[in-house]
């Protein structure tokens, strides 16, 4: 009879769990998605914007990132207990899939509501809406492909599919504290002041549900 790998899938959730929290070790510290400061020396590109247009675009566009941040983060939440409970390492396989697919499909929905997004009054924000679009697209490249190599691990030797599986998750998990940089580089390309403080007034999101707010976490039975 083939033995329960509970150890393993203990380990796995851990390294969920390490990634929700944020690691000051290795520079992949906690990951807040904002807009970066505005820059008032270089000129505005956006043209002839109306200022309530501009607010109500990057309030969607901030809505629709936040909503996308939120059901990150309870992904985050809910797949170390799926992990814990898996009995092998093809149920921890498939936990590992089935979280990989579920984040794909919360990228695809950003994808699309940010190109529903509203222009009506913006329309020299569009270059910068695709352009944002772009980026999280590139994010669910990384997605779908760690998914693909997912599925296809092998699970003979506990420990080997454990090392694969912390390496995806790292690797997922770089990608996502990358997204700060986000905003960083468009702000390079499309220098409006208007557009940065509308952005930065609208956007303050957390794509590993990390709380910044200098609390004290609840104490926890949970380890």
């Amino acid at each position: 009879m083939r033995p329960t790998r509970r150890p393993l899938a203990l380990v796995l959730a851990a390294v969920l769990v390490m990634a929700a929290c944020g690691s000051d070790d290795d520079g992949a510290s906690t990951t807040t998605t904002e807009a970066a400061p505005t820059t008032s020396a270089e000129p505005d590109e956006t043209g002839d914007i109306d200022e309530q247009a501009l607010d109500r675009v990057a309030g969607d566009i901030c809505s629709a990132i936040d909503a996308w941040s939120t059901a990150i983060a309870r992904e985050y939440e809910a797949t170390p207990a799926a992990l814990a409970d898996a009995g092998d390492t093809d149920a921890a396989r498939q936990v590992v899939v089935d979280w990989m697919t579920s984040m794909s499909a919360h990228t695809e929905t950003l994808i699309e509501e940010l190109r529903d997004v509203d222009l009506e009054g913006a329309q020299p924000l569009e270059p910068f809406r695709e352009d944002l679009g772009e980026r999280f697209v590139a994010l669910n490249d990384i997605v779908e492909s760690h998914e693909q190599q997912a599925s296809e691990l092998s699970t003979d030797d506990p420990e080997t599919f454990g090392d694969e599986v912390t390496a995806l998750v790292n690797e997922f998990n770089t990608a996502l504290a990358d997204l700060p940089t986000v905003f960083d580089d468009l702000n390079q390309s499309y220098p409006s002041a208007e557009l940065q403080e509308a952005l930065g007034s609208a956007c303050e999101l957390d794509p590993l549900g990390d709380d910044d707010s200098g609390a004290e976490p609840e104490d926890s039975d949970d380890t």
